[in-house]
């Protein structure tokens, strides 16, 4: 996992943005949060990224999240 969000990190955003979506995907399926999280701020998806904090019962980052963004709640 340590590998692939690497190399995450380092294409961008632009021509790649099914790749990073398909690797959240796997990140969230694998239980890891925090780097499901990077990809989802990265693509600017709040919408996905507040599903992820929901689903894993992060209630104070997606009440936060939440705060910051009403359309959201």
């Amino acid at each position: 996992m340590e590998g692939l969000i690497e190399v995450c990190r380092i294409i961008d955003k632009e021509g790649n943005e099914p790749i990073l979506i398909n690797c959240a995907d796997l990140f969230k399926k694998s239980k890891e949060h925090g780097y499901a999280k990077e990809i989802y701020l990265k693509l600017g998806d709040l919408k996905n990224l507040m599903g992820l904090h929901v689903e894993m019962e992060k209630w104070e980052e997606a009440f936060l999240l939440g705060k910051q963004n009403r359309e959201l709640l």
